[in-house]
């Protein structure tokens, strides 16, 4: 939906062309590379919040300001390895909306080796934009996240060990909806930039530096006004939700076995 170029005018047009084109696969297209590395990403994220986490000090003495500038150093080295892969799987989703142009990538695996021969520093085109919606994502995930996981332990004088796999999940929830909220604008610019491969129309800045992102932004705002920056965030959010209330629940799960 957010790189249709107007080819979709609702939801359910997109789902129905797409299955039309492709079938049950089609909704999944370009997603078995990365889905492959999600733990990997989980697991930097995470962990670089812990080391963020540990350099400011002991974890229970830290403010809410602290704990979001810890969310933010992971999402800035999840950066690193996510730009890539998003690159990736935003060019073979791309080509479900020219179905009747011969396919340029074969596999996410075809996509990246093509990528990586027309030049190795290819696969990190859209990297600046990358950061900038990780970032204020992850500051975002962990504030809201803190926030509600304080609330529930100041009311019930309880520790994160104490609460209920349903008062992690809809912690994790609301973190989810929090991080998306923050960063879905810039994820829709960072796509349609992506998705721009390997033309790069969108002209960097003279003296920011910005990959573009801000050249994109007119462009999307000049095109669809406010609304083009939330481009599919409803159907999005339907799967974001239940996501991010198991990862936390696995998180602090997993938290509280490695430590007893």
């Amino acid at each position: 939906m957010q790189i249709s170029q107007n080819k979709y005018p609702s939801v359910w047009s997109a789902v129905s062309s797409t299955w039309k084109q492709a079938g049950f696969r089609g909704f999944y297209r370009g997603v078995a590379g990365p889905l492959m590395v999600v733990p990997l990403i989980n697991a930097i994220v995470f962990g670089s919040y812990g080391q963020a986490k540990r350099w400011f000090g002991k974890d229970k003495d830290l403010t809410l300001t602290q704990l979001s500038l810890c969310g933010a150093w992971a999402g800035f080295v999840n950066s690193a390895v996510v730009g890539p892969i998003e690159l990736v799987k935003t060019l073979m989703q791309k080509q479900l909306n020219y179905p009747d142009q011969p396919k340029k990538y074969k596999h996410s695996l075809d996509c990246a080796y093509k990528i990586l021969k027309n030049n190795p520093r290819d696969i990190l085109h859209g990297m600046v934009p990358t950061i900038y919606r990780e970032v204020p994502a992850y500051f975002a995930q962990f504030w809201v996240y803190e926030t509600v996981v304080r609330k529930v332990l100041t009311k019930q004088n309880q520790t994160v060990e104490d609460l209920s796999a349903p008062q992690l999940m809809i912690a994790g929830a609301l973190a989810g909806a929090g991080c998306w909220l923050a960063s879905y604008p810039m994820d829709v610019v960072k796509n349609n930039i992506q998705a721009d491969y390997p033309r790069a129309i969108y002209k960097k800045h003279k003296f920011l530096f910005d990959g573009g992102f801000l050249h994109c932004a007119r462009q999307i705002y000049a095109a669809k006004g406010v609304k083009g920056f939330w481009t599919g965030l409803a159907p999005f959010m339907t799967g974001v939700l239940p996501a991010n209330a198991a990862l936390f629940l696995a998180y602090e799960w997993t938290i509280k076995h490695l430590t007893t």
